[in-house]
């Protein structure tokens, strides 16, 4: 598990182009006012630090390949 990225403690409102590797705890979906789907994610770095991510669907297809699975390490941009 050893990526050169950042951490969550790392990321800040102005954090850009950086990379996250995190293990998936949680996965749901949600649709917005306007009928658009979004997906919500907590994940942990390797240092058990958790965070809550929100992925609009558009983001999803682009840059996930559709999928996000409990349980599994994934490195987020």
């Amino acid at each position: 598990m050893a990526h050169n990225n950042a951490l969550i403690l790392d990321l800040s409102e102005s954090s850009n182009n950086v990379e996250m590797w995190a293990k998936i705890l949680r996965v749901w979906e949600t649709i917005t006012t306007h009928n658009l789907k979004e997906r919500h994610l907590i994940v942990t770095d390797p240092n058990g630090c958790r965070i809550e991510i929100t992925i609009p669907n558009n983001l999803i297809d682009q840059h996930y390949f559709g999928y996000f699975d409990e349980d599994q390490w994934r490195i987020f941009r």
